[in-house]
């Protein structure tokens, strides 16, 4: 309970951090268009997959 009072004494509301990387900055950032380009053509995207169209 003491976290949410500090939370809320912080921040004015209880609405979490936002947690992990910022947008834009993971190791699949040079791919995204290729990724959704192929997620939205074929949805059974695996990572071996990805993993050898990519490299």
């Amino acid at each position: 309970m003491n976290d949410l009072m500090k939370l809320r004494a912080e921040r004015g509301l209880l609405e979490p951090l936002r947690q992990g990387h910022g947008t834009g900055g993971g190791t699949l950032a040079a791919h995204v268009d290729f990724v959704r380009q192929w997620t939205a053509d074929d949805g059974n995207l695996m990572l071996d997959q990805l993993c050898g169209a990519i490299a």
